[in-house]
């Protein structure tokens, strides 16, 4: 697994205004590639108390079979997060995935729970 120390992003999940914080992190194969990557997603975190702790993990919703991982980008504001799915199509490069979708996670007594995905852009075939 990797993260990304640059790619934290805050906001205030509980409107209380204190941060929260989300960490994009990926599994790979430790290949180097992108095709190496197995999974995208966002770990999040409270510092709740003075002690860090996960709250979860934000994942991408939508993921066609046979197809490269779909990656995602989080805004976090209060009560939800809400997750930008960029997934891929058979006919897209390696570089580029063509379909959009967004998934709103919920935050209700210290748990993430995903909506149903809404997809906006099919992806290329």
């Amino acid at each position: 697994m990797d993260s990304f120390p640059d790619e934290v992003l805050f906001g205030d999940l509980e409107g209380g205004g204190r941060d929260y914080a989300g960490l994009a992190v990926n599994c790979n194969n430790g290949g180097g590639t992108a095709d190496g990557v197995l999974l995208y997603g966002w770990v999040i975190f409270s510092g709740r108390g003075g002690r860090l702790s996960v709250v979860g993990t934000v994942t991408p919703q939508v993921q066609p079979s046979k197809e490269l991982p779909t990656e995602i980008e989080i805004a976090i504001k209060p009560g939800k997060i809400t997750a930008s799915e960029f997934f891929y199509g058979s006919a897209d490069e390696t570089c580029c995935a063509s379909g959009r979708a967004t998934t709103i996670w919920t935050y209700s007594h210290g748990t993430l729970l995903p909506g149903m995905p809404a997809i906006t852009r099919h992806p290329n075939t």
